[in-house]
């Protein structure tokens, strides 16, 4: 997998992507209600706009300081008791609100 996609990028529509003034590659930060993690940016046009997308099962454990290029912990937005399905206790991991912050590139 990490010949394919050596990272877990933030996905988002290319018309998003111009609007906010980011470049594919850009580092951008996502922000839930819990907490942010920084992320680099890709574009894939089949996403409806408005909508940001991410994989899970990357990065490290909670205060593991990782390059965003190797992978992160996008977990680490999701608020694991109170956002759960009552029969299973699976934590909801799709349709998380999150604000979008381009950062400079360093």
């Amino acid at each position: 997998i990490r010949k394919r996609t050596p990272t877990n990028p933030a996905w988002f529509n290319g018309e998003d992507l111009a609007e906010m003034g980011i470049t594919e590659g850009d580092p951008v930060r996502l922000r839930s209600s819990l907490a942010e993690v920084t992320l680099v940016a890709a574009r894939d046009d089949k996403l409806r706009r408005g909508c940001v997308q991410t994989s899970h099962g990357w990065g490290g454990l909670p205060g593991d300081p990782r390059d965003p290029s190797s992978g992160v912990n996008v977990n680490l937005l999701i608020d694991d008791e109170e956002n759960c399905e009552a029969l299973n206790a699976m934590p909801h991991f799709s349709g998380v609100p999150v604000d979008v912050t381009p950062l400079p590139n360093s």
